[in-house]
């Protein structure tokens, strides 16, 4: 039986600052629950691995019967740690966006949707009672994996783009208070003129910088 890996769940350590996620308190919460999923997820590999082995070695009605047990608590585990990713993910993104509207991020949405689809897919795990309904299952798991991994990056993407913002628009108010000082009578007025020739190229980049972030 062909099953879902949890390479986002890896990729969420390198993904998502687990200092940023302490930071925050409901965050954190979602951040531990995601921990705890993933191990009790990993501690199942072993042993849905030796029951396969054994059910493809031996086909026998026993050996059928464990692998199915084995890859049902497999299956719900999987459930488990991609629902509680989720959940970290779209709490992360309203700590750091401080947005609670859903009409202005789409991402809160698909991440309901999937949150959803996760609810049914527990219902649909109790209810496996063939190894065929169980790897559909895991197929169909397995798409919903891709959605929500694509949606971290994506939030990842959007809060680190509001970072570089925040410092941005803290840097054009010290150019300002620079500028007055250059304007003021306590400037060394010889040196004025190269300070601003100075200031006007970083002026330039600047306005490049502020184009990539309204583009990106």
């Amino acid at each position: 039986m062909k099953k879902a890996v949890f390479f986002f769940l890896i990729l969420s350590f390198f993904v998502f600052s687990p200092k940023r996620a302490y930071a925050q308190n409901k965050s954190n919460e979602f951040y531990n629950e995601l921990l705890s999923d993933y191990r009790e997820y990993q501690g199942l590999l072993e042993p849905f691995s030796s029951a396969k082995s054994r059910y493809l070695a031996y086909q026998s009605v026993s050996a059928q019967s464990e692998f199915l047990e084995v890859s049902k608590r497999l299956i719900k585990a999987e459930i488990e740690a991609m629902r509680s990713y989720a959940s970290f993910v779209k709490t992360y993104l309203a700590e750091a966006t401080k947005i609670l509207n859903y009409d202005e991020n789409y991402i809160y949405v698909k991440l309901d949707d999937e949150l959803q689809y996760l609810d049914l897919a527990r219902v649909k795990a109790d209810s496996v009672t063939t190894l065929s309904e169980a790897e559909a299952l895991l197929k169909e798991l397995e798409s919903h994996h891709q959605r929500i991994s694509l949606l971290g990056y994506q939030t990842k993407a959007l809060t680190e783009i509001g970072s570089v913002k925040k410092i941005f628009d803290n840097l054009k108010i010290d150019r300002g208070k620079i500028d007055s000082f250059l304007s003021s009578s306590d400037a060394a007025q010889n040196k004025v003129p190269a300070s601003r020739e100075k200031l006007s190229s970083l002026d330039l980049e600047s306005d490049k910088v502020s184009t990539l972030i309204r583009e990106a």
